[in-house]
């Protein structure tokens, strides 16, 4: 193990969602090596960590998260941030930074500008295909370049990196745990994970993560109205929240799904639903390196995904662990997302074979492997570009 060094996290929030919860883990999982943590959220104190930070984690609420109105008021908000995210980190004094996020990695490099310490940025979804904005988009790659290191999470998102970013680069994946089938049952005074209503047997295709546009789950709700008849038992289930939940219930609703399409909110907790499902899938238009995608492997589902910008090639192969489709524009992803789950569905071997080889993810991307690597990036020497995570 390294020798312990106090690493500072910059990171916009700790709510729900998938960097979020690999920033967390990765805290976590630190810590418990005996390196000293802290980390620092441009939003206020009054929002708690979705994820469990353990008790030796500092975190740091800078409140800096405030509407901008205009260009100009956004310009003078974003110079504010890197003044104070400057003057906090001169006083905590990290050995190294970690940067979370585009616009936050932008405004992390900025802000360490002079400061003598070792900035790692990590770019966790794609770049030129997740919109950031023009200004954003010239900044980042302006400011990549002075990172010691430039994290991505897959192939494809190092090609999509400035030249001169590229040769930052380093493909390092998310570490996927082994399920823990021991965890105990949750507080009685926390909802159930599952919904009492939900029959013990019932067929179950699952959707985990933010209902957000880039994961496409109309086009899921809509394959599952045209699979519905031929399978009246099964159920729908998009486990999470976001912006899109009321157009997708009322997509349901227009479908005459109400009943069969569950939003039951967010999980802290998935594996319960991962137990109940036949299938998972995951539909987006793009994706860094889908966290549920590989929890669901990890738990021996078989998975359908879409072949979209992003890690998801990296982590399924066609007929081997998985099912992978190509992204179709408007209306042409939901008939095929609708054959590859009948596909499945009629064929419980090879659901099965499916799933035993998804679980090879446990070993692809062991939690120590990845988090040897990261302590390198953070406390060793700067690695070589490698073109493979």
């Amino acid at each position: 193990m390294a020798h312990p060094r106090h690493i500072a996290f910059v990171i916009s929030s700790l709510g729900l969602g998938g960097a979020e919860r690999a920033l967390v883990d990765l805290a976590n999982r630190l810590a418990a090596r005996g390196h000293e943590l802290t980390v620092l959220t441009l939003e206020g104190s009054g929002q708690e960590s979705f994820f469990p930070l353990r008790p030796e984690v500092r975190r740091l609420c800078l409140d800096l998260k405030r509407p901008s109105m205009g260009l100009v008021s956004g310009v003078l908000a974003n110079l504010g941030r890197v003044r104070a995210l400057r003057r906090t980190l001169r006083d905590v004094k990290p050995d190294a930074v970690l940067g979370f996020i585009d616009t936050t990695n932008v405004l992390t490099l900025l802000a360490c500008l002079g400061l003598g310490v070792r900035v790692v940025v990590a770019e966790r979804s794609v770049p030129g295909v997740h919109p950031v904005g023009r200004l954003w988009s010239a900044l980042r790659r302006l400011t990549y370049p002075l990172a010691a290191a430039v994290v991505v999470q897959s192939r494809d998102a190092l090609m999509r990196l400035s030249p001169l970013a590229r040769r930052k680069a380093v493909v390092l994946p998310n570490a996927v745990a082994r399920p823990d089938h021991t965890a105990p049952a949750p507080p009685p005074d926390l909802p159930p994970e599952l919904p009492p209503s939900l029959p013990k047997n019932a067929q179950l295709v699952l959707a985990l993560g933010r209902l957000s546009p880039e994961k496409n789950l109309d086009a899921l709700v809509r394959a599952f109205a045209a699979l519905a008849p031929k399978y009246p038992g099964l159920l729908l289930a998009l486990v999470g929240e976001g912006p899109e939940r009321a157009r997708l219930a009322a997509l349901a609703q227009e479908l005459g799904l109400a009943d069969r399409v569950l939003l039951p909110g967010a999980a802290k907790n998935p594996a319960p639903w991962l137990a109940q499902a036949q299938l998972f899938v995951l539909p987006s238009r793009y994706e860094g390196f889908p966290n549920a995608l590989c929890e669901a492997m990890a738990h021996s589902r078989a998975v359908i995904a879409t072949d979209c910008p992003g890690g998801v090639a990296d982590i399924v192969r066609h007929g081997q662990n998985g099912w992978l489709l190509p992204v179709c524009c408007g209306d042409g992803l939901a008939p095929a997302l609708a054959e590859a789950m009948n596909t499945l569905l009629a064929d419980p071997a090879l659901r099965t074979r499916l799933g035993l080889r998804a679980s090879e993810v446990l070993e692809r991307f062991h939690p120590e492997a990845i988090l040897a690597r990261w302590e390198e990036l953070l406390v060793g020497k700067a690695p070589a570009a490698r073109p493979g995570g």
